[in-house]
């Protein structure tokens, strides 16, 4: 099933007035807001407790004084969601936030930029991002610059708050971000903030920028008109698919094959496997083997795995321990002790990394420079593209996108493109000479050699996985001593059979 999760980000320019905060809050319920982010608050510490009682929810404050700056974030009552960590400035400029809501997590934060140039903000803001680890990203707030002078400003000097735009624009790259509202309207001009000073100046000050991967649950993002502000509400409602993911296709992790132990571990089974096992049909006897090397595989991975979460933690504690020792007593021998440890949780930190950069199928890496957050965010990329969160029906073109109608969609699409139909034959083909068609014939029928499997095996390219059994070209290569002559004895089996056997015959879509 699918739900909406509705957020509003408004310079509210002050809520010490009683009657104003109350008129805002009522507002902020009567349109069923999940989420409100609030820039210029001017709360104090003693506020608190009151604006929470008044708002009936949980509120995160990052105060400034009673007249100037303040951020917070309101959540609505009836939301469920889970706070995992937060950061609050304490300037009251910036709040961010790690929450889990509907089976998603999600990295939040309200801002309120300096109304100077200030590009030193926005590093800072960079580096306090990079603490928190929410599947996607929201920014939202006042940034007190504007993107484009053309078509995000009118009247007054051209000019904005470059240095501080430039900061801004190198996190929105690192992170993927996007800048929602002029990404749906990008030959609009409209604006979220007038001058009461000089008549005419107006300015797109107030954004949510969002990850790249939401953009296609983004439902709709408005500009509407605020309340007692000289700001607009800047309203985003994206949809939220709770899709229940499967257990997905198992796929061998090739770092094992440099792994002694495991490779000495398998060939024992392909040698102990082979002369125990009773199956005479060769291709059920290859199919039994390939399961059994996968249970072996995953238990050994699951092995490695804890072995390493350990080691993390023991590398860990021990630099903080001798990280106290030095405090107390600076010593040349507990300092290259220190050092050495630190050098080996950098080579594990190293290893993860590398995963991280095969499972973002990254084509390149420059040595050197190693940017952990580019891979990561890639990842994350390709993991949403990997879900369907929406289609447009080809009856009549409306969108859907709850999971039993995406299915049903699918299907229809599929059964209508792969449904048998007649045809008319093409009066090229009959063009066609057809003089050695005995001659090509024999050379293409016939039994599988394991010379020419072997051929074909060493022209493909490693880290691909030929197939839905998950074991990659690495993997044949480095067993094929052992496994080869059963491999093309299942597949002339087929042959002889007339028909391969349903996993030789299936492929996977990605």
């Amino acid at each position: 099933m699918s739900s909406d999760l509705k957020f509003i980000s408004f310079n509210a320019r002050g809520l010490r007035q009683a009657k104003k905060r109350r008129k805002l809050f009522a507002y902020f319920h009567r349109q069923n807001t999940d989420l409100v982010f609030l820039q210029e608050s001017h709360s104090s510490l003693a506020d608190a407790k009151y604006w929470t009682n008044e708002w009936g929810g949980r509120i995160l404050f990052s105060h400034g004084s009673t007249n100037s700056r303040g951020v917070c974030i309101l959540f609505n009552p009836q939301l469920s969601y889970k706070i995992i960590k937060e950061e609050l400035d304490p300037f009251g400029r910036y709040i961010f936030v790690d929450i889990e809501v509907q089976n998603r997590f999600l990295t939040l934060a309200c801002i309120y930029a300096p109304n100077i140039d200030s590009p030193t903000f926005f590093v800072d803001l960079s580096n306090s991002l990079d603490r928190f680890h929410g599947e996607t990203i929201i920014l939202a707030g006042d940034l007190n610059f504007v993107f484009n002078l053309e078509m995000d400003k009118t009247g007054g000097n051209p000019r904005t708050n470059f240095k501080a735009r430039e900061k801004c624009l190198n996190l929105m790259a690192a992170y993927e971000l996007l800048d929602i509202w002029r990404e749906r309207n990008p030959l609009s001009k409209l604006f979220t903030w007038s001058s009461n000073v000089t008549t005419g100046i107006h300015c797109r000050l107030d954004y949510f920028l969002v990850s790249r991967s939401l953009e296609h649950s983004v439902k709709d993002v408005l500009l509407l008109p605020g309340m007692q502000s000289d700001h607009s509400f800047v309203c985003l409602t994206f949809v939220i698919n709770d899709i229940q993911r499967g257990p997905g296709y198992w796929k061998l992790n090739n770092s094992l094959l440099n792994d002694p132990n495991y490779v000495c571990m398998v060939n024992d089974l392909i040698r102990i496997e082979l002369s125990q096992c009773n199956i005479h049909n060769p291709a059920s006897r290859w199919e039994f083997l390939k399961f059994k090397i996968r249970s072996l595989s995953i238990n050994y991975s699951k092995k490695k795995a804890h072995e390493r979460r350990c080691k993390e933690k023991e590398l860990i504690d021990k630099i903080a321990d001798l990280e106290r020792r030095l405090y107390t007593n600076e010593s040349p021998y507990l300092r290259s002790q220190l050092k050495d440890v630190q050098n080996e949780l950098l080579l594990y930190y190293n290893y993860k990394l590398e995963g991280t950069i095969i499972r973002s199928r990254a084509r390149w890496v420059e040595e050197g420079e190693k940017n952990t957050k580019y891979f990561l965010n890639l990842e994350k990329r390709n993991k949403s593209l990997n879900s369907i969160y929406k289609l447009r029906k080809i009856s009549n073109g409306s969108l859907i996108f709850d999971n039993e109608s995406l299915l049903s969609e699918i299907r229809n699409f599929f059964e209508s493109l792969y449904s048998s139909e007649g045809c008319t034959p093409d009066p090229f083909f009959s063009s066609l000479p057809y003089d050695n068609v005995d001659f090509d014939l024999s050379t293409c029928e016939g039994e599988l050699s394991c010379n020419e499997c072997f051929q074909a095996l060493m022209s493909m390219k490693n880290d691909k996985a030929p197939g839905c059994d998950g074991l990659s070209v690495n993997f044949y290569k480095t067993f094929w001593d052992s496994i080869g002559q059963l491999v093309v004895d299942s597949l002339n089996y087929g042959y002889q059979r007339g028909h391969l056997s349903n996993d030789q015959t299936r492929g996977l879509v990605t």
